[in-house]
């Protein structure tokens, strides 16, 4: 009898237990379920807000926080970092790599405009180069800011400051480089992958492209490019190039002084160091970052001047999702120093280590 009573107790025992464990895992199931609903909304809302700023990037103002680097005093030697590969302002496809974005660029240099208290500009750049277009609006911006305020702009290259990165030092009016610096690949290119035999010999893959004219899938992975199509590509490329050379010797009288065919010997794709460069006349310095604010201090005829750089005011969005920001770029330093570069098929002014 007594046995029966334990293993009754006990029954009951186990009935309480399994009732309170699956009642606290309901609890935690519903948690787990509201927080990833309320998550899922969060993130939504981030993401249409992020939009919006990108899309009024032109028309809504945009406010600056001003971080002092050095010095003291009214007035001020601004520093703009040109850090990454250059793309559009609402490019996705450098998702893991650091980037440039054009439109960001030129909202400094508009609030460079009205800071009378700015002596002179100075662009560090470290960039392999980038996206044409881009490229070339940062490009038309400093010479526009150089014509409305007569505030002299000077390009400091640091790591790296090749093809596209040299594209945009050539609108400043002095170029300071670190001897070290890989400069120079001046020129365009483009490359894509085809794998029409790995595909359908290896893998059985055939591919199947209905288009409305014989080179719409120009440059498509699944064939190989025709003698026509080469040479659609390779006028393209040429015209890009033309017009790189002209901005380069827009830029740099000794190349001025060059005939066409002396440029483009020296502009032939190939990379320099620092050293190099200024034996070719590409820059006009060698000096570090210190020697490069010096200068500007001198050219903007003032002895004691606060350097400062802009810093975008974050929204509540963008501070909640600066963590993410920071792990993206630790992936970004991985991959460079893998020489991985994460840019999608295109044209670019960019030195690309495939």
């Amino acid at each position: 009898m007594n046995l029966e009573n334990n293993m009754g107790l006990d029954e009951k025992k186990t009935s309480k237990s399994s009732y309170l464990f699956f009642t606290v895992m309901g609890f935690v199931f519903i948690f787990c379920f509201v927080f990833s609903i309320l998550g899922n909304i969060f993130l939504s809302v981030a993401l249409v807000a992020s939009s919006a700023e990108n899309m009024n990037l032109e028309s809504s103002p945009i406010s600056f926080n001003i971080k002092t680097i050095e010095g003291e005093g009214e007035e001020e030697v601004l520093v703009i970092p040109l850090d990454g590969i250059i793309m559009d302002s609402d490019s996705d496809t450098t998702m893991w790599m650091k980037s440039i974005k054009a439109d960001n660029v030129i909202r400094q240099l508009k609030e460079a405009e009205k800071r009378t208290t700015i002596k002179a500009v100075l662009l560090k750049i470290n960039s392999p180069g980038g996206a044409l277009h881009p490229t070339d609006k940062i490009y038309q911006a400093i010479l526009q800011f150089k014509e409305k305020t007569n505030i002299p702009v000077i390009a400091y290259l640091d790591t790296t400051a090749a093809s596209g990165g040299y594209y945009i030092a050539v609108a400043c009016d002095y170029i300071i480089s670190d001897s070290l610096c890989i400069t120079g690949s001046i020129g365009v290119i483009m490359s894509f992958i085809q794998a029409k035999e790995l595909l359908e010999n290896k893998l059985g893959i055939k591919s199947v492209v209905i288009k409305s004219g014989k080179h719409k899938d120009i440059g498509s992975v699944y064939r190989e490019v025709t003698e026509k199509e080469d040479e659609i590509l390779n006028n393209m490329i040429q015209e890009m190039y033309s017009r790189f050379l002209d901005v380069v010797i827009k830029g740099r009288k000794r190349l001025a002084e060059l005939s066409i065919d002396e440029v483009k010997e020296i502009a032939d794709g190939r990379i320099y160091t620092g050293t190099q460069a200024k034996e070719l006349g590409l820059v006009d310095e060698l000096g570090d970052f210190k020697k490069a604010i010096s200068y500007c201090r001198k050219v903007g005829n003032v002895r004691s001047t606060k350097v400062i750089q802009f810093e975008t005011k974050k929204t509540i969005f963008q501070e909640v999702f600066a963590n993410a920001s920071m792990s993206e770029n630790k992936i970004s330093d991985i991959l460079k120093n893998l020489g991985i570069q994460s840019v999608p098929p295109g044209i670019y002014y960019m030195w690309v280590l495939e």
